[in-house]
């Protein structure tokens, strides 16, 4: 073959590699930043639920749901845009910067003026100063957007993951501040001001993106095409992943929404690290593949096996042990809390396993299926809470895991017509981890049965659940974990030491 045959081939190779030690490094970063995330949040969270009360929860939820809306109204869907584009000039990335900064400034200033009327829409009188209090640390937060696209499209993670756990630590250190200086009901509302205003400030201060062409309106132009698609796509995800939480609020009170709550983000805290981990990268990574259906199918399906042999264990381990897991990290005042995680723990695992489907759609240029899919959730949520509501949390909980049910099938039905990839087949690749989470489920039961009767303290039982379980787990799991160690202990390069679970999702 001829040396002008040979060039592309070589330079296809050497493009695969380059990707590839990028998403491992991309990997690595947020991997570690997970790692003292974990720390940090979890030890937070176990100080805080014991001196302050369910109700304050609920209230920190409401705010949490109001800080997701407005980042997405501050970026309008111009950072995914620039992600996804594959050919990004100057004048895309400074009119984008403009833009964003014209939204955060509105929407800033929006949340300020209507603070009153957002706490008398939830009847939480509470709410009008806490909103107000985490206003102009949103602008911050913000204005920082383009800049985090940037790091993003480059798979540079590493400043964000120092942004990351600088602005955990603020939250916690704020909170702490103001529980111990005797103001418990604005401590949560300061700590999510602090987290949104040093993670902005970092990422602008550190970030690679600098100002060098003039904005124009052809670029706007260009960016709005895709933004529009990814403003609206994400506003029905974001709604959608909230709207279950401001109806309980409303129709059961922050009390009810407390239980709620923690039961959601206890279940939640495995796959969203699983998301920081691996899922947020996946979006740049599935865009330079989105022309490449039969290699983006293999490298999805890659995916979701490695999400079932570590998310589904997790949910099932969590819903076996939920009152010892509650009452040891949070106390007995959280108990009321444990029926609902377990009812929930079935819907949360297909909220895990669906975490790439929006980088699919997204890379193939079709955020516009978010809308679908996430505008028929938002209406089964308000239907369903709605009609079950009078009958207590439980019922509510029930409801919500049958609607992730069918929300997390039809989504992967989506996925696999998109790419052709044979649904049977992406089936097929959960069942390794359904035989893991059954292993683990059994121990974990064992565990509890065994505490039971010789009578341990929660901590003690909740470390003998621990001990079985995992020991099934690694059992179960010893030889992936084996690759893994000998591929880290061999690895000359960063890509030779990400797990070989992660490494097929580019290609490897």
């Amino acid at each position: 073959m001829s040396e002008p045959a040979q060039r592309p081939v070589a330079e296809a190779a050497a493009d695969a590699a380059g990707l590839r030690r990028a998403f491992a490094r991309s990997v690595r970063f947020n991997l570690q930043a997970e790692f003292f995330i974990h720390v940090i949040r979890v030890g937070g969270l176990v100080f805080l639920a014991h001196r302050l009360a369910p109700s304050d929860f609920g209230l920190l939820r409401i705010l949490i749901v109001i800080v997701g809306l407005a980042g997405l109204t501050s970026n309008g869907g111009f950072c995914e845009a620039l992600i996804q584009r594959q050919t990004l000039s100057g004048a895309h990335e400074s009119t984008a910067l403009c833009l964003t900064m014209f939204l955060s400034i509105i929407t800033a200033g929006a949340l300020f003026f209507a603070a009153p009327l957002i706490a008398w829409a939830m009847a939480m009188p509470d709410l009008t100063g806490m909103v107000r209090l985490i206003a102009l640390p949103l602008l911050v937060e913000g204005a920082s957007g383009i800049s985090n696209a940037r790091l993003r499209r480059d798979l540079k993670y590493g400043t964000l993951a120092v942004a990351d756990v600088f602005a955990e630590l603020a939250f916690l250190v704020v909170a702490s501040a103001l529980l111990m200086s005797g103001r418990p009901r604005l401590s949560l509302a300061a700590g999510l001001g602090a987290r949104s205003l040093v993670r902005g400030g970092i990422t602008i201060g550190f970030g690679t993106f600098r100002v060098k062409h003039m904005p124009t309106l052809l670029a706007a132009r260009e960016l709005w095409q895709f933004a529009s698609r990814s403003f609206g796509g994400q506003g029905l995800v974001l709604i959608s992943q909230n709207a279950d939480y401001v109806v309980v609020g409303r129709l059961l009170g922050n009390v009810e929404l407390g239980y709620y709550s923690l039961a959601w983000d206890l279940l939640r805290f495995v796959p969203e690290r699983l998301y920081r981990i691996v899922g947020r990268v996946t979006l740049p990574v599935f865009s330079r593949l989105q022309n490449q259906d039969a290699e983006l199918s293999a490298h999805y399906y890659d995916l979701i096996a490695m999400l079932a042999r570590l998310l589904i264990p997790a949910m099932a381990v969590i819903a076996v042990a939920a009152p010892t897991v509650v009452a040891t990290l949070y106390g007995a005042k959280w108990l009321p809390a444990a029926v609902p995680l377990r009812i929930l723990a079935l819907g949360l695992t297909l909220v895990g396993l669906r975490l790439a489907i929006g980088s699919v759609y997204y890379a193939k240029n079709h955020p516009e299926f978010d809308i679908y899919l996430h505008g028929v959730r938002v209406t089964l949520i308000v239907a369903v809470i709605g009609l079950l509501a009078p009958y207590g949390l439980i019922a509510v909980c029930i409801g919500m895991s049958a609607i992730e049910s069918v929300i997390g099938v039809a989504g992967q039905w989506i996925v696999c017509t998109l790419l052709g990839l044979q649904k049977t087949r992406l089936a097929s690749s959960i069942i390794p981890g359904v035989l893991t989470a059954a292993g683990c489920a059994a121990a974990a039961a064992i565990a509890v049965a065994l505490g039971n009767l010789i009578a341990l303290d929660r901590p003690l039982k909740l470390a003998l659940i621990l001990a079985f379980s995992g020991g099934v787990f690694l059992w179960r799991e010893r030889e992936s974990l084996f690759s893994m160690l000998q591929a880290s202990s061999a690895a000359a390069n960063t890509t030779q030491a990400v797990a070989p679970a992660i490494a097929p999702v580019i290609g490897g």
